[in-house]
């Protein structure tokens, strides 16, 4: 109020009886201003306000039989959004102030002849007419109409717009997920992802943009047209150089390393990636070489079938409630401490002790019953929970997996001959699998 610089106030309530006024005269008063009330039955003294006010009857109290200030609350203040965002004013030409304020900044973005204009903010501009009622034109036709009226031409528009891709390359585009170790040669506890068992592409203007295919690199932008891109770390140069050819985005990274690298050190990876109808094949061969190509077979989350779970009460599982302790070859110590099944659900607690006496990782897990099976709810570090179907079982073992998931895909419990627990993570198929032992504590 005090940056109030009005010398005179117009208060609309002559015309309206039991509106008081204190308020605004003590306003009057702390700033000096001079009052003017609207003479009772002379709505034309403070015409705006009065047709503002008929407006705001005829579409909310009148049309909704509001009879309490609570019923009256929700509807006005969504009238008093769609007013000051998508209400069409006559001052605007007949638009909304979002539709103003979009057509002012996609201008800018068109005169500053920006390399790339997606149209995102195009949908952004329809949700924000859609909303309105009272506004009936399509969208299309009403930014179009904006873009004439700030003299932006659509030809500019279409010109910012990216460049179609290759056919195909948008394929490659998403989070994708290993599958299935396609190598020829390899015995089955070999069995494992070519790369990373979780990477990611995205096609951008004339480049494929990668993250974790490996060296920790993140957002690498692989031009298509051969150029290089060069990732510097202290102890090591990282060239990427792409293509796209015949359906295949192939590219290769070359390690500049200083004097006195080991021996060995990997100098290239070339990698190429094709969509087949199989999923996304992966070629990866290394210099110096260790071995026949690597291919593996990827696919998006969604296309990876869930297996078939097994019927199966929490009550199965009785023999996994003790608390459990091991010892890893480096000499930490671990424990899964396993809650009795009750309540539909079994709960337990997990952590690893370094020979500092330093916990170094836990985790939280439970076993729910679900649609006449089990879940195993895994979360490692109190992550975002990671869930596994119980596939199999026994009177001493109990199997869950989940194939859409990076690593493990495949978690066993059983108990051994002389009563202790083993544990074993890995892949759904081959591949040697990270192994635990346990025995109750206290034995």
């Amino acid at each position: 109020m005090g940056a109030c610089r009005a010398r005179t106030v117009t208060i609309s309530g002559g015309a309206r009886p039991g509106v008081r006024a204190e308020g605004a005269g003590c306003v009057g008063l702390s700033h000096e201003l001079t009052r003017h009330f609207g003479r009772p039955g002379k709505p034309t003294d403070h015409a705006v306000i009065e047709s503002f006010n008929t407006r705001a009857g005829a579409e909310r109290r009148n049309a909704y039989g509001l009879e309490t200030p609570g019923e009256a609350r929700e509807p006005i203040n969504a009238r008093r959004m769609d007013y000051n965002a998508h209400r069409p004013h006559r001052a605007y030409g007949n638009f909304g102030p979002r539709g103003i304020a979009f057509a002012s900044r996609l201008a800018r973005a068109v005169e500053a002849k920006q390399p790339t204009l997606r149209l995102a903010p195009l949908r952004e501009f329809a949700h924000s007419i859609g909303d309105s009622p009272m506004l009936s034109r399509t969208w299309p036709a009403i930014a179009a109409a904006l873009l004439a009226t700030l003299g932006v031409s659509l030809t500019a528009l279409a010109s910012s717009v990216p460049r179609t891709q290759p056919d195909g390359l948008g394929d490659l585009d998403g989070e994708w997920i290993f599958v299935e170790d396609r190598t020829e040669g390899r015995g089955l506890e070999q069995l494992g992802p070519p790369m990373a068992s979780r990477f990611s592409m995205r096609v951008e203007d004339g480049a494929v943009v990668l993250n974790g295919h490996g060296s920790g690199h993140k957002d690498v932008r692989i031009a298509l047209d051969g150029s290089k891109t060069e990732v510097t770390e202290p102890k090591t140069i990282s060239r990427y150089r792409g293509s796209w050819k015949d359906g295949t985005f192939e590219y290769e990274v070359a390690f500049e390393r200083p004097a006195g690298a080991p021996e060995g050190s990997i100098r290239m990876i070339r990698r190429s990636f094709r969509v087949t109808a199989d999923g996304l094949l992966v070629r990866v061969a290394v210099e110096p070489s260790s071995g026949p190509e690597a291919v593996g077979v990827y696919r998006h989350a969604e296309d990876i079938a869930m297996p078939a779970p097994a019927k199966a009460t929490i009550g199965d599982l009785a023999w996994l409630a003790h608390a459990w302790v091991g010892r890893r070859s480096s000499g930490s110590s671990i424990e899964e401490r396993w809650s009795p099944p009750l309540g539909g659900a079994m709960l337990a607690v997990s952590r690893t002790i370094n020979t500092s006496g330093k916990m170094v990782a836990f985790e939280y897990l439970r076993i729910v019953e679900r649609d006449d099976g089990l879940v195993y709810i895994a979360q490692p570090g109190g992550a975002q929970p990671t869930e596994f179907v119980l596939t199999e079982t026994g009177a001493t073992r109990a199997v869950f997996e989940n194939p859409r998931h990076d690593y493990p895909k495949r978690i066993v419990y059983e108990l051994s001959a002389e009563g202790g627990l083993i544990a074993t993570i890995g892949q759904t198929r081959g591949g040697t699998p990270r192994r635990f032992e346990f025995t109750r504590e206290g034995d």
